[in-house]
């Protein structure tokens, strides 16, 4: 998806932001945030995202009154996603926006801390040694205990094979 675009302008009480006007949008505003062209130019971002929270005319502001250009990920709350955003002022008292919505790289982020945390928990609060292992050797994370917990190729076979002459002599029903 193509990035998104918006120009603003600043509204400022007793010279400190406090909300913007939406003067401008691209079609890829309009998929990565669902508002339509038609429902927010010319409005103010208070009408068209009531309960936004206040970053985003704090961190705007900042841009349109000082003119330096700003990068940051931010979560809207009232759409409910996360945005990569860069704002830059192309003329005094207005802002403009490019923006990327990354929610699922996100959420695929925490997914994956996620589980690296209660991987890593299993793996170091297990009282035997782990080792993952493929046929063609070990692939993965391996962790010592205070025992191993695999036995010699030897006794491993023997085993198995007096599980089957057990389960031979058990009747019709054994295997």
């Amino acid at each position: 998806m193509s990035e998104g675009f918006a120009l603003h302008e600043i509204i400022c009480r007793n010279g400190a932001p406090c909300d913007y006007r939406f003067l401008d949008v691209n079609p890829a505003f309009e998929a990565l945030t669902g508002l339509k062209r038609a429902e927010v130019v010319g409005r103010l971002m208070s009408e068209v995202l009531p309960g936004e929270d206040p970053h985003w005319v704090t961190a705007y502001g900042a841009v349109a009154l000082s003119g330096e250009s700003i990068r940051f990920d931010h979560f809207s709350t009232v759409l409910n996603r996360h945005y990569r955003v860069f704002a830059f002022r192309p003329a005094p008292r207005q802002f403009a926006v490019l923006f990327h919505d990354v929610t699922e790289h996100r959420n695929l982020e925490e997914a994956l801390r996620v589980n690296l945390t209660k991987y890593s928990v299993l793996f170091d609060a297990f009282p035997l040694g782990i080792s993952v292992t493929t046929r063609r050797g070990t692939s993965g994370r391996s962790t010592e205990g205070p025992r191993s917990c695999s036995a010699p190729r030897q006794a491993r076979s023997s085993d198995r094979r007096s599980a089957r002459r057990a389960g031979a002599s058990s009747g019709p029903t054994g295997r």
